[in-house]
């Protein structure tokens, strides 16, 4: 590799090059999705990872992140157990870049670092150009990738009303639930494969990995005095953003008419493009 690009982990004065960079690279589709991490990059990596293995590489000429890559740590449940294994994410490469070797390099970096690990990793499913190359094993050096499965992430609007016969008792969780929480979430966790790990108690304890869940935000479900279900809502948004970055032209087409019958039937619109999207993430369900 020539000098002037350099492959290195992360430093915090980073942060801004780094937002830099995810600015300048949307994720690609129908809807195109920017996803902005203000006011400080590395809040939602810790959010993601438990230990941080993030890296980039400068252009050392130009003084700029020409593209960065995570293959941090964080446990989950493999086959029942407990593992520590590398979430590969945030693969981002700058535009003035895309056309070089830098994918090539980084894949050398990462297949150095993981060596014959599994790790894990999501492709969004209009993202064709990660589909090709990461999820198409064209490049040689990359690491092996296989698709286990195809997840489908569900939006629900809050806004309607509907009456509901349930013969349960929902509260809101408090520290004093804490044992029972983690009893329920141990005993059934571990039966869905990759699922990632929670400890509880580390929730408003400052742990980085826990950034901003409260524990009245979870809610609880008892049969009698037993706890049969569990839901929490995780507000990400001091941390983690998603901009409506544009649309395609059928999409752009059809979205005043589209937003015109949700103001009748009832159901979620589409934002104008430049737009942040408010949600709010449902989690250790």
């Amino acid at each position: 590799m020539s000098q002037r690009f350099i492959i290195r982990p992360t430093i915090e004065e980073d942060a801004p090059g780094l937002s830099e960079l995810l600015s300048d690279t949307p994720q690609e589709g129908s809807i195109q999705l920017n996803f902005e991490r203000e006011p400080n990059y590395f809040h939602a990596t810790d959010v993601g990872t438990t230990t941080r293995d993030l890296w980039v590489m400068e252009d050392t000429e130009q003084h700029r992140i020409a593209g960065a890559f995570s293959m941090g740590f964080r446990d989950v449940f493999e086959n029942g157990q407990r593992k520590s294994m590398r979430y590969g994410s945030d693969l981002r490469i700058h535009r003035d870049y895309q056309g070089g070797r830098t994918l090539l390099r980084f894949f050398k970096t990462v297949k150095s670092l993981i060596g014959s690990d599994n790790y894990q990793t999501v492709i969004l499913e209009e993202n064709k150009a990660s589909l090709d190359t990461v999820g198409g094993n064209r490049i040689k050096v990359q690491p092996t990738y296989n698709a286990f499965r195809r997840h489908r992430t569900n939006m629900i609007e809050l806004h309607r009303r509907e009456k509901h016969v349930i013969n349960l008792n929902i509260r809101r969780a408090t520290s004093a639930d804490i044992p029972t929480m983690q009893a329920f979430f141990d005993a059934n966790a571990p039966k869905k494969q990759f699922y990632p790990c929670y400890d509880f108690s580390r929730v408003e304890t400052g742990d980085s990995y826990y950034r901003d869940i409260k524990l009245n935000d979870f809610l609880l479900a008892f049969e009698g005095d037993e706890l049969v279900g569990m839901t929490g809502f995780w507000d990400q948004k001091a941390f983690k953003q998603t901009r409506i970055a544009g649309y395609s032209k059928a999409i752009q087409y059809a979205r005043p008419f589209y937003n015109a019958y949700t103001k009748i039937a009832g159901g979620l619109s589409l934002p104008p493009a430049g737009s942040l999207t408010s949600y709010i993430y449902l989690h250790c369900n």
